[in-house]
């Protein structure tokens, strides 16, 4: 879908993490790696708010599979943040997974990641931290 990948090129860009692990943005690789998770993860739901009919923010939801839902890769564009979009879509995404058999719900985040303060306010709790270890090879 053409507006996720718009929203998703800018939280790439944005957030640098994955300039880090894969180099410059490639968009065929952006195209490779989204294609690659739709297939992994078919029961995962993807949501857009939008602003004038124009999306401006993204986050995922899907029921788990032991009863524990998990909702994460929140991304608002930068001109359409402190409008409530975030909040409404985590609300929504939590629904979801619920609706879905989901009992209890994580959202997955980085650390470092900004939205950890709505995720706070919102009633959410960090439970465990995890950290992701990358070994570049010679190619």
């Amino acid at each position: 879908m053409a507006c996720h990948h718009e929203l998703d090129k800018l939280w790439w860009l944005e957030s640098g993490t994955s300039e880090d692990v894969f180099g410059p943005y490639d968009s065929d690789l952006h195209e490779e790696l989204t294609l690659s998770l739709r297939l992994k993860w078919p029961s995962v739901r993807r949501w857009f708010a939008c602003v004038d009919g124009v999306p401006g923010a993204f986050f995922a939801s899907w029921p788990g599979d032991n009863g524990v839902g998990m909702v994460e890769d929140l991304f608002c564009d930068p001109i359409y943040r402190n409008r409530g979009l975030a909040t409404a879509l985590i609300a929504h995404a939590v629904n979801d997974a619920r609706d879905r058999g989901a009992g209890p719900v994580i959202i997955n985040s980085n650390p470092p990641d900004t939205p950890k303060h709505i995720y706070a306010r919102m009633g959410f709790r960090p439970i465990y931290v995890s950290w992701t270890y990358l070994k570049k090879l010679p190619t």
